[in-house]
């Protein structure tokens, strides 16, 4: 009972927030549409009128979330493969299976680990390196909220990708498919393609989107250690021992 009030509470919050969002973006009066583009302009001068750009940005991009899309399913089944090898923590197994293997716990991390590195280099990158979104947006609302950017777009495409393969894949694995989790990703989700297909939030993408994800890595090595408990003193032990405060950090 407990579970399924916080449930609740959680998407009720968050598809209030989705949907204050939407009509926000949508009624805001300073956007004009004509023949699929749209220009955003202030009365703050010159410098901070927000390029046209072109909505639509699933159409644009949905070559790339296929591709990221497929990529996933080709790392899940490669990742197989070693998971056959590893012991799982009697808690994920049957109690009537002696010679228990729960591959798709390791692939299913594999997977989620792969994005998180990639997500987590050109985050760091944009963020902190290059400072795109501080450079290339204009600094007041209307320029973080309407603004444009190609890697924000690359960015909520993959996001998108990842949490609708997430949304297909997790309902096949008791220990994810969860209403929590499942909620969690189709709200992720959808906020992925609003962002994509509307041009919502870019200057928002790169961290929440992206950074947001640094801490997520060290959270799959900790859960590969609670699904395979390692050895202690081995290599894995070391590893999930440094995860720790990588993690805390």
């Amino acid at each position: 009972h407990t579970l399924n009030t916080l449930t609740t509470r959680y998407l009720y919050c968050t598809y209030t927030v989705l949907y204050c969002s939407v009509v926000y973006c949508t009624s805001y009066p300073e956007i004009h549409t004509s023949y699929g583009t749209y220009l955003l302009t202030t009365t703050m001068g010159a410098d901070n009128v927000v390029p046209p750009t072109y909505l639509r940005g699933f159409d644009r991009k949905r070559g790339l979330v296929a591709q990221v899309f497929v990529l996933m399913t080709i790392g899940f089944f490669v990742g197989l493969i070693p998971g056959r090898h590893l012991k799982p923590a009697p808690s994920y197994c049957p109690e009537d299976e002696p010679n228990c293997a729960r591959p798709e716990l390791f692939a299913f991390e594999f997977v989620c680990g792969s994005v998180f590195l990639w997500q987590s280099f050109v985050s760091i990158r944009s963020w902190h390196i290059r400072r795109s979104p501080q450079k290339h947006f204009p600094q007041n609302p209307i320029g973080r909220v309407f603004g444009y950017s190609a890697e924000s777009e690359m960015m909520a495409a993959v996001s998108l990708s990842f949490q609708f393969w997430d949304l297909v894949a997790t309902p096949w694995i008791p220990e994810f498919s969860s209403a929590i989790m499942l909620g969690h990703h189709f709200c992720a989700a959808l906020v992925s393609f609003i962002a994509l297909q509307y041009q919502f939030y870019h200057y928002y993408v790169v961290f929440f989107f992206a950074l947001t994800e640094v801490s997520s890595f060290p959270l799959v090595l900790l859960s590969l250690s609670k699904y395979y408990p390692p050895i202690p003193g081995s290599f894995r032990a070391t590893i999930a021992d440094v995860a720790v405060p990588l993690f805390a950090i």
